[in-house]
């Protein structure tokens, strides 16, 4: 066989066994910076340093739709305005990384800092104090910022030259602040939190194995997810109005007893 059919056919194999052989076909995802134009959170529109997000991808998939993603892998990158394919949601990071395994199974601590964020629940009392990220140096400021500084140490991708000191330029109030999210998303993971919050918003949280597309060229793993914010819970009545009703049914039975009574009286 010449090398050039022999090549090709290695090639092809290559792209089956990263992307599969089912008829389903790939996801195309436009990325882009979130800004309060794309995303429109104000409070995830500062990038993180070392060239993370809080991103915003645009897909063509009618359950993913847009939504907000982080960076998975501290040293691979993607390019704004840039068209990817993927495979669905996935549930490991594949093919680099700083730190991990390849592939890397998303923890599901950083599962719960996602959903936290893009449902808002950070801004909440619950969590609020945990998410006071600004005015500590330029560049940073923000929820997004944040969220994407502690997913990389929950990924153990914060080594070697990516450290959060480096990244953090030395700021050791900065440093102490991501490691107290990632110190409470680890227990949100293990204490069960995130089982119950994962089944309140029926969150989907995985990676976005990003592809060339039509080659094998893998760009970067993002974290992403979908979820259903549950409906309220049914109002409970006010004292007043349950009096009301109480009186209300007290005259009800009052009149029903009379009308047998006149019936009675009239037999």
């Amino acid at each position: 066989m010449p090398r050039s059919l022999r090549t090709a056919g290695l090639a092809l194999a290559a792209f089956l066994l990263l992307h599969g052989t089912g008829a389903a076909a790939p996801i195309s995802v436009t990325m882009n910076d979130y800004t309060t134009s794309n995303g429109g959170n104000a409070d995830l529109a500062t990038a993180a340093p070392g060239g993370g997000g809080a991103f915003w991808a645009v897909t063509n998939d009618p359950v993913l739709g847009s939504l907000l993603t982080f960076c998975l892998e501290v040293n691979e990158h993607i390019s704004y305005g840039s068209t990817y394919n993927f495979d669905g949601l996935q549930a490991s990071a594949t093919n680099g990384g700083a730190g991990g395994g390849n592939p890397d199974p998303v923890d599901n601590a950083s599962k719960w800092l996602y959903t936290v964020v893009a449902t808002g629940l950070y801004s909440t009392s619950t969590y609020s104090s945990y998410f006071d990220f600004n005015g500590l140096t330029s560049g940073l400021g923000n929820v997004g910022s944040l969220a994407q500084m502690a997913i990389w140490a929950i990924e153990q991708e914060t080594v070697g030259s990516y450290s959060l000191s480096n990244l953090l330029g030395g700021n050791t109030t900065a440093i102490g602040i991501v490691n107290s999210l990632v110190n409470r998303a680890m227990l949100a993971a293990s204490n069960g939190e995130w089982t119950t919050l994962q089944a309140t918003y029926n969150a989907n949280v995985g990676a976005m194995n990003l592809y060339v597309p039509g080659t094998t060229n893998q760009m970067q793993s993002q974290l992403a997810g979908t979820f259903r914010v549950p409906p309220p819970p049914p109002a409970v009545p006010e004292p007043a109005s349950l009096m009301l009703l109480g009186t209300g049914l007290v005259g009800l039975a009052a009149w029903r007893q009379r009308a047998r009574a006149r019936k009675s009286n009239a037999a």
